[in-house]
């Protein structure tokens, strides 16, 4: 969600709204009740497609860099989600040789 502040507001609490920006939040100026400017956080070290998601509001984040995480591999002889999804969806499971697990670890 967006924060409103009006130009005399910000004038008299900019180091508060300043504050919010920095934890990730978005302020609209506004004059005589009018959006004239909207201070945003800076995501310098994002990557192109966290801009974009950034950009459509949805997620917000403070700037602060991420911390390291270690990998898990993925372990076990169950279904692959895509085959939980297309299960959900009634579809069926193509079936082309041996399965393979992905080769890629989540985060934890």
């Amino acid at each position: 969600m967006v924060q409103e502040i009006g130009v005399r507001a910000l004038r008299e609490q900019l180091s508060q709204v300043l504050e919010s920006v920095q934890a990730g939040r978005s302020v609209l100026v506004t004059h005589n009740h009018k959006p004239i400017a909207r201070i945003e956080p800076v995501h310098a070290e994002a990557s192109p497609a966290v801009q974009r998601l950034l950009g459509t509001g949805r997620v917000t984040w403070g700037g602060e860099r991420l911390r390291p995480f270690e990998p898990v591999a993925l372990a076990g002889d169950g279904p692959t989600v895509s085959e939980i999804l297309l299960a959900q969806r009634g579809e069926k499971v193509r079936q082309e040789g041996p399965r393979r697990r992905p080769s890629r670890a989540l985060p934890r």
